[in-house]
């Protein structure tokens, strides 16, 4: 059975909070992305709308949109929020809103491709150069900052550019041996990234 979810988005066109697929399963009718529904809005359309769009909703939503999903109406724990959240943004968020999937992307370390949400460790050699780029088909000068934590790879955040679909090289350095180090950036149309690098001879 298909089921309806409800997606908040702020005025840059990210996704910024959604309604868990337990609220979301049909009642009526009743549309909560609609600014002044024909008629009074009931209990369940209000929870949505004031949770995600009320004084105590999560960033600085604007707006609702919807997506309907294969799932089971039963089924709690939809994964297919998370993916749109993750994998998708909303194209035009204040004119007419389109939820809008990010182009796929791909993540060069040493000139070897590898998947943007695979948090495998890439094991390097401690202190050996390691050369880290993007490729997405994005607008010239979109800016990617890769968030640093754990062992050391580079003195700063690193900022990623793309220029007629991929980035400048940046270099890090393979932390010491068994530490990991590991770069992390979600940002508005680039898919979200994550690179573990582990120091291994």
């Amino acid at each position: 059975m298909a089921q309806t979810h409800y997606l908040s988005f702020d005025a840059t066109g990210y996704i910024v909070g959604y309604a868990p697929g337990h609220w979301t399963t049909d009642w009526e009718g009743e549309d909560p992305t609609e600014d002044s529904p024909p008629a009074p809005l009931g209990s369940h359309a209000r929870n949505v709308r004031d949770y995600l769009l009320g004084p105590d909703s999560p960033g600085t939503a604007i707006g609702l949109i919807e997506f309907t999903c294969a799932c089971d109406a039963l089924d709690a724990d939809c994964p297919h929020v998370q993916e749109r959240v993750a994998d998708y943004y909303v194209a035009d968020p204040e004119g007419t809103p389109a939820l809008t999937a990010k182009p796929a992307l791909t993540i060069l370390v040493d000139d070897v491709s590898h998947d943007p949400n695979d948090p495998t460790e890439i094991e390097k050699t401690p202190g050996a150069s390691v050369t880290l780029k993007l490729q997405a088909a994005v607008p010239d000068d979109t800016a990617v900052t890769l968030k640093r934590s754990g062992a050391a790879l580079y003195g700063s955040d690193p900022v990623l550019t793309f220029d007629s679909g991929e980035t400048n090289e940046v270099t890090l350095t393979a932390p010491a041996q068994g530490l990991v180090g590991e770069l992390v950036a979600r940002t508005l149309l680039v898919q979200p990234t994550i690179v573990r690098i582990l120091g291994w001879a």
